[in-house]
Formats: C-alpha cells, sequence, structure tokens
C-alpha cells in the first residue's frame, strides 16, 4: 500500500509518537491501571482542550456519532429544533436531527458564505418555537467559520449544540465562555490522533433537559447512559461498552502533544498556517472560496478551481505523481474547488510548501 502526505481536511498524519502509541501492548479497558492511567486523564485532557469544566466523553464512534448523541439525546417528538446550514454538514446535522425531533427547521444559506449573528437572530425570530439550536462551528466542506461567539445572547435559554469536529485545537473554541451546551469533535482533525474517537463536552443544563425526557432511543448514543456509568461505576468501569483501547494510547500521546505545544499556541500556529496557505493561493494567481478571510477556518482552506478546469484532475495528479493527497469539493462544488488541509501535524510551512510548489507546476500543464 502506498505511502501519502495527507494534506486532506481529516484523517491527518500522525506524529511517530502518537504511531507508537498506537502499537502499545493491549491491557483491559477496566481496572485501576487503565482508568487511572488512561481513561480519566484523557478525559481531563479533552476538557482543557474545550476549555470546559462540564463533563466530557470520549466515545467510540466518528465525529458523527457524537453529534447524534446530541440530537438523540436531547430529541423530543413533541419539540422542534433549528439547525443552520451553510454546507454539507450542517445539513448532515439536520439530517441527525430529523430523526429525534417533530419539526427541524432549517436555516440554509448558500455553500461558501458564512453564518452571521444577524442570520442567527432572524432564524430564532422565525422559528421561535424551536428548543434546541445546532450549528457547525467549521463547516469542512467549505473550509467557512460561522460566528458563534455570540449565539447564547441571541438564543436565550435554547439548547446550543456545536459541532466543532474539525476546528477543536486548531481554531478557538471556548465552551465555557461562549455558553455552548453540547460541544462535539472527534480525534482524526487537528486533535491529531488516528479516527475513530467522539469527544463530546455536556454542560449540566443539557442533563437536566434530557431527564425531562420520557425515553431516549439508544443505549449506546445515550449521554444519560455515559453520565450514569460514571456515577454508578466511576472506579471500575465507567463508560458503557468496550472501548478501542489503542485508539485511546493514541488519544492520550496526541493530547499531551498539545499540552506540551500550549493549546493557545496551537491555535496560534494553525492561524499563521492558514495566512500562509492563502497567500500562496494568491501567488499562484488562484482565488479562496469565501473572500473574507476572517471568516475562514485555521485548518482546511478551500480554492476555486481554474475556469474550464476540474479539481478531480489535479487531485489524481497529485495523488499519482507526488503522493500528496488533498480534497475535492463537496456536492454542488464537487470539481468546482479543491480542500487543502492544514491542521495538526500538516500544519507546517514545509508541507505548505510543498503542496503548493506541486500544485502550481500541475496547473501550468493542466
Amino acid at each position: 500500500m502506498e505511502e501519502y502526505i495527507l494534506c486532506t481536511p481529516g484523517p491527518v498524519d500522525l506524529t511517530p509518537n502518537v504511531y507508537q502509541a498506537l502499537g502499545r501492548k493491549m491491557i483491559p479497558h477496566y481496572g485501576e491501571e487503565w482508568i487511572d492511567g488512561v481513561y480519566n486523564p484523557v478525559c481531563n485532557m479533552v476538557k482543557d482542550v474545550f476549555q470546559t469544566r462540564h463533563r466530557t466523553f470520549v466515545i467510540p464512534a466518528s465525529g458523527s456519532g457524537g453529534v447524534e448523541s446530541a440530537f438523540c439525546s436531547l430529541g423530543k417528538k413533541n419539540e422542534d429544533a433549528l439547525i443552520f446550514s451553510n454546507g454539507y454538514f450542517g445539513d448532515r446535522m439536520a439530517r441527525i436531527a430529523k430523526m429525534y425531533f417533530k419539526c427541524v427547521h432549517v436555516y440554509k444559506l448558500k455553500m461558501g458564505e458564512a453564518i452571521t449573528d444577524e442570520d442567527i437572530e432572524k432564524a430564532i425570530k422565525i422559528y421561535s418555537n424551536a428548543s434546541v439550536i445546532g450549528i457547525v462551528h467549521g463547516e469542512t466542506s467549505t473550509g467557512v467559520k460561522n460566528d458563534i461567539q455570540h449565539i447564547r445572547s441571541i438564543a436565550g435559554d435554547r439548547i446550543l449544540v456545536v459541532d466543532a469536529i474539525s476546528t477543536l485545537a486548531g481554531d478557538e473554541v471556548k465552551m465555557d465562555e461562549w455558553e455552548i451546551d453540547i460541544c462535539v469533535s472527534a480525534s482524526q482533525k487537528a486533535i491529531g490522533a488516528a479516527p475513530g474517537l467522539a469527544l463530546v463536552a455536556v454542560s449540566d443544563y443539557a442533563f437536566e433537559k434530557m431527564q425531562q425526557r420520557d425515553k431516549i432511543p439508544s443505549f449506546y448514543l445515550n449521554l444519560l447512559e455515559w453520565r450514569d456509568s460514571v456515577l454508578e461505576w466511576g472506579s471500575a468501569h465507567p463508560y458503557p461498552v468496550t472501548l478501542p483501547v489503542n485508539l485511546y494510547y493514541a488519544l492520550y500521546a496526541a493530547l499531551e502533544e498539545i499540552h506540551e505545544e500550549g493549546l493557545s499556541q496551537r491555535v496560534a500556529r494553525h492561524d499563521q498556517i492558514a495566512e500562509y496557505t492563502h497567500k500562496r493561493i494568491e501567488d499562484l494567481g488562484l482565488e479562496l472560496l469565501l473572500k473574507d478571510k476572517n471568516r475562514t477556518m485555521s485548518t482546511v482552506t478551500a480554492v476555486k478551481m481554474l475556469e474550464g478546469k476540474k479539481s478531480s484532475d489535479l487531485i489524481f495528479r497529485l495523488k499519482t505523481e507526488s503522493k500528496i493527497l488533498i480534497a475535492n469539493g463537496q456536492g454542488e462544488l464537487k470539481n468546482c474547488i479543491f480542500r487543502i488541509g492544514h491542521l495538526s501535524a500538516s500544519a507546517n510551512t514545509e508541507t505548505i510548501e510543498l503542496v503548493m510548489n506541486k500544485i502550481g507546476n500541475i496547473l501550468k500543464s493542466i
């Protein structure tokens, strides 16, 4: 199997330390050595990255599984939810929410447009009966970062669910300061670990709302089950399912690297690499999908393809000629844009310079 330089929006290349952790010797997913030596430290370090005092869970699932755990645990068949969407993953959030609520209102913007405070205020006035609000912080399909810092002042006492899958540890995410009720991320993005773990942080207020439900239609994704496992089995088995031990080893190693670098320094590094990527894109005569650079993610850059050309041709040649992987657009933007991931280990000038030089050479002959 070929080895590639991963510059997709996820998964990411792992550092040698994280790769080594994946190969550690297996131990049981219970008992003092595991709980005190791995699991509890992981959950505490996840809290630090979310910048929260609230309870956090590391669930064996994809990021989408984490998003579903939020709506599954909150949804009521006699209540409405409001989902903001300006891309593929906002649409996915709406699809998930529709499984659990009476009605899901989708406030939809064009792909590539950023959701603003004005959009949020307008939508809440229109759909004032919604009890839960969901929004994607960084819309990976377009590289757009939505403004979520001030939602609480607009949303009132509604539950706020945020998908920070592609932003946590790469962009600023402040769960408590921004008064987010459930914040979801995943192991394989800016965190820098292997795929397979959903990171979910839950406020006390969200738990109060969950307890008002008659029955949560899941065992595995029921966040009350996860909380109650901590309360009832905290010293022996503080989770309701078997855990993939080696994925937690890798996550532990990745979180230690974040701690050693410093969260604020890590976010600043991603900011700087995003700026550098934007400059190199412009040097090549290309155009960002979103012109307002203040609304672009620090982990993913979306670039308009040359007029009359297809992104898939560029992506294919990068893969076959240089062993570099980048991503196509999704949905209506497929073959109209390409996306470069610069997150975790790939967020460095050397990697970006290599990728840009290869892209520039290919575009001369495409």
